[in-house]
């Protein structure tokens, strides 16, 4: 919620919040001071904003006991060519666990 009224998000997921393709997170990103990457980026998943500046993204999750307990993270990526040079803005970020 409150982003720009119909705009681009990408809800960044991954298994990891302490480092990603090698480097530590978080990770800045240049040209957007503040904004940084706080997952890893192993799914990319595109969503429009409504007229409210809000979203979301349904996850389907297989079926299956092995990732019982396994936790994904989560963070939108957000474009507002208002906010820097990069036109993005990170969301915070967050945690769910599979089975909880």
């Amino acid at each position: 919620s409150d982003a720009l009224a119909n705009t681009f998000a990408v809800l960044v997921s991954g298994v990891s919040d302490q480092v990603y393709t090698g480097l530590p997170l978080p990770l800045a990103l240049p040209g957007a001071p503040g904004c940084d990457l706080l997952v890893s980026a192993d799914v990319l998943e595109l969503a429009i904003t409504d007229g409210q500046g809000q979203t979301q993204s349904p996850m389907v999750v297989p079926n299956t006991q092995a990732l019982t307990g396994a936790s994904i993270y989560h963070q939108w990526a957000i474009w507002d060519p208002t906010v820097n040079s990069l036109s993005i803005v990170m969301s915070d970020a967050g945690v769910a666990t599979i089975g909880n």
